[in-house]
């Protein structure tokens, strides 16, 4: 943004040259040193940091031609605050933390307000001091690089915060877990952020429990086996599924890490069969910062950073599959569904040999519309791809919570127990009790459904489908500190901010066991602040680990 007036003296007009030049050269060397980071939060911080610049050019262009401080002020002020509403607006962009640090989440506007009063403030000053024909010829030469020097300074302390952001995850976790747990929040509006948190930190069965409790079943029909599906083990199932369609949806529910553990299990079946692409609602980050050893703990997303999809991503990219990120940028949610839709059929646009597989969360794979006219997006990319793509239903057991039997255990009384999972073509009607006021009772709404087994835990609590997939058994005992406490597995050769191995919350006793597929692992503690006590290392076959938190 350059503004000139051919009225201005000659020597205000090199002035206001050489300060815009100034600017430039900022943003270039900034962009330069965000080259080198995971761009999408430094790009976004960038962006909230040149706000000031934005308002110091057009306050001081005012001041130029008026010397009029006040309206200088206002100006300044009004410019900052536009930016701050562009900040609101593109909140997916921009990451605070990285300037002011940690805070919570409901303070995200009085965090963005603060900065956009500095803005104005910093705004006021430079055009003030720059525009004035009374100030020191030091001072209006001055203030170019110190402006400069302030934004570069801002920038390189968000790269180091973004470093220490991510290491601190799991102290990040925990502490939305404890103020969640005692939170003042509706019960509704904090349970459906605190189950799916539960799920990451390893307490599927309290994840499930509060689900149960959050969402009461509606009464249905007994499921309708006409006609009468066919039960097959998923192995064989999936290689079918990928052998015949090109686009295939599975949906997970957020609550439940297991649904994130069948798809990681099934990628290998469908690499076999030309899958390349693996598509994902969690990614948060562009495709090229997504291909790293587990990803970073922010591209990833928030339901990412559960380790079943830590290993999901890594086992994804040892298989060679290319990692598409496609919900992001919307507000409302019929823009969502349409924006989700034109990313995902882009890629298909761009490799007409492409075979899809995309990993989504509850209602997105519906591909009919509901009895309002909702159309999700798995409806949208049928139409704007002309492929029909084929979706999968996953649904585990759940605690009854006093409301009579659960759609699981309807189904598996008919179906049976059985010790994996199996995918019951075509999925029986009546089977999910949500779809009953979405649909017609005729429609065919999914194409087939994943049952899985009834939960099992270990003695220790932990789903007994973690050893069953092969992993090693870390066991290991906490003498002192604070509970809760968040015990976790890196590999050895991990950086901070790539997702655990394994994670559980430690509440009670001394005692805790995590599996991981590495046959060596670091382990790590950690509280609300930050990581406690030393380390210790583990390999298989060297039996449990001690770990002793003194202090804190």
């Amino acid at each position: 943004m350059t503004i000139t007036d051919d009225t201005a003296p000659p020597t205000l007009r090199s002035h206001w040259l050489r300060l815009q030049a100034w600017h430039l050269v900022a943003l270039a060397l900034a962009g330069l040193l965000a080259v080198n980071r995971p761009t999408q939060p430094l790009l976004g911080t960038l962006g909230l940091l040149a706000y000031p610049m934005a308002a110091t050019w057009i306050a001081a262009a005012w001041a130029r031609r008026n010397r009029n401080g006040p309206r200088v002020a206002l100006l300044a002020t009004l410019a900052a605050a536009g930016a701050c509403g562009l900040a609101g607006a593109l909140r997916h962009l921009l990451t605070p933390h990285l300037i002011v640090g940690p805070f919570p989440p409901d303070m995200s506007w009085m965090v963005l307000t603060s900065l956009a009063v500095a803005a104005a403030i910093l705004s006021t000053v430079t055009a003030l001091v720059a525009g004035s024909t009374q100030a020191p010829s030091w001072c209006r030469h001055a203030i170019a690089p110190l402006l400069t020097a302030l934004l570069l300074g801002l920038l390189a302390m968000s790269a180091w915060r973004l470093a220490s952001l991510e290491s601190s995850t799991p102290s990040l976790l925990l502490g939305d877990l404890v103020r969640l747990e005692t939170s003042t929040l509706e019960r509704e509006e904090a349970s459906s952020l605190l189950a799916p948190l539960l799920a990451i930190l390893g307490e599927e069965r309290q994840a499930r429990q509060l689900h149960a409790e959050r969402w009461p079943r509606l009464p249905t029909s007994p499921p309708a086996w006409t006609p009468p599906p066919t039960v097959e083990p998923w192995r064989e199932a999936a290689a079918d599924i990928a052998a015949q369609h090109r686009i295939v949806l599975i949906m997970e529910s957020h609550h439940v890490s297991e649904h994130r553990e069948l798809v990681r299990r099934l990628l290998p079946t469908f690499a076999e069969h030309g899958f390349h692409y693996f598509a994902a609602e969690t990614f948060q980050a562009p495709h090229d910062e997504l291909a790293t050893p587990g990803g970073s703990s922010l591209g990833m997303g928030f339901y990412g950073q559960d380790p079943r999809f830590g290993e999901l991503v890594r086992d994804a990219l040892s298989l060679d599959f290319t990692l598409i990120s496609y919900d992001y940028g919307a507000s409302a949610p019929e823009d969502r569904e349409q924006q989700q839709a034109e990313k995902l059929a882009a890629v298909l646009a761009e490799d007409p040999d492409a075979r899809l597989l995309v990993h989504v969360g509850y209602f997105h794979l519906l591909k009919h519309p509901t009895f309002d006219g909702e159309r999700w997006m798995a409806s949208r990319l049928w139409e704007l791809t002309g492929i029909e793509p084929y979706t999968l239903w996953q649904l585990s057991s759940e605690p009854t919570a006093g409301q009579g039997p659960t759609d699981h255990e309807r189904l598996t009384s008919v179906v049976g127990t059985r010790d994996e999972p199996v995918v019951l073509r075509p999925m029986p009607k009546h089977a999910i009790s949500s779809f009953r006021d979405l649909f017609e009772a005729d429609t065919e709404i999914v194409d087939a459904l994943v049952l899985h087994p009834p939960l099992k835990e270990t003695r220790l609590g932990r789903p007994t489908w973690l050893p069953a997939s092969g992993r090693h058994r870390l066991a290991g005992t906490v003498r002192g500190g604070k509970r809760p406490l968040l015990v976790l597995a890196r590999s050895v050769s991990g950086t901070p901010g790539v997702v655990p191995l394994d994670q559980v919350v430690l509440r009670f006793g001394d005692e805790f066991e995590l599996w991981v597929s590495d046959e060596r692992a670091t382990v790590e503690l950690h509280d609300q602040v930050g990581k406690v006590g030393p380390q210790a290392e583990w390999s298989v076959g060297g039996g449990p680990v001690e770990l002793l938190v003194e202090g804190r």
